[in-house]
């Protein structure tokens, strides 16, 4: 039986310095696949190849085993240094990193629901305020005052957020209103969180995470 050789099959003993010189077809340019003589060469190059690719396979569990896992995610900026205790929780001798009182989730709610009022209060003057530098602004006059009622309505808003930052509230907007109170959660130092509109202290976020980071608690 004749056996069919194609021109660029290789003769001779099949040495690896031979076989790495050999390269692998390529379809020529505008048509799609090769030519059945450049086919020969493939089972050559292969020869040489499979079994330095079953080494390097062989080899993989170890390289992986020395390969070092992937930085965390954090919420400062990127490249940051996770904080230590992340996930295996907080170390010996931990401390909470506020500087002013600590509050309790409890304590948090039932401050929101004793400054309720206040609240309320602030919101009044806010509108007022709003509405009348609106006035001022287009008309001249408005029937809220003048320019000493604006400076009265500016007072009175001072006076509520210093009344909020005396308790230890962190007034982070006051339109719409946002406070957030210094807690502990898990050993990490979190803000309570609570937002105009809400019914009661729902929300948390860690500290250097900020309102992106907010969470249900």
């Amino acid at each position: 039986m004749a056996v069919h050789r194609g021109r660029n099959a290789l003769a001779g003993p099949l040495t690896a310095d031979r076989l790495s010189a050999v390269e692998l077809p390529r379809p020529p340019r505008g048509r799609r696949g090769c030519r059945p003589d450049d086919v020969d060469l493939l089972p050559h190059r292969l020869v040489h190849e499979l079994p330095e690719r079953a080494r390097l396979s062989d080899d993989a569990p170890d390289k992986n085993d020395r390969i070092e896992p992937p930085g965390r995610l954090t919420c400062g900026r990127p490249g940051a240094t996770p904080p230590r205790g992340a996930d295996d929780g907080p170390p010996s001798g931990h401390v909470v990193p506020h500087t002013g009182p600590v509050f309790t989730l409890a304590q948090a709610r039932h401050l929101v629901a004793t400054l309720r009022p206040r609240v309320d209060e602030l919101i009044r003057h806010r509108a007022d305020l709003a509405e009348l530098r609106v006035d001022l602004a287009d008309h001249g006059a408005s029937a809220l005052g003048g320019l000493a009622e604006v400076k009265a309505l500016e007072a009175r808003l001072h006076a509520v957020v210093e009344e909020f930052h005396q308790h230890g509230i962190e007034v982070k907007g006051i339109a719409p209103v946002l406070l957030d109170f210094p807690g502990e959660r898990e050993g990490r130092a979190v803000l309570w969180c609570w937002l105009e509109g809400d019914t009661d202290v729902r929300w948390y976020h860690r500290v250097e995470c900020g309102f992106a980071g907010r969470r249900p608690v």
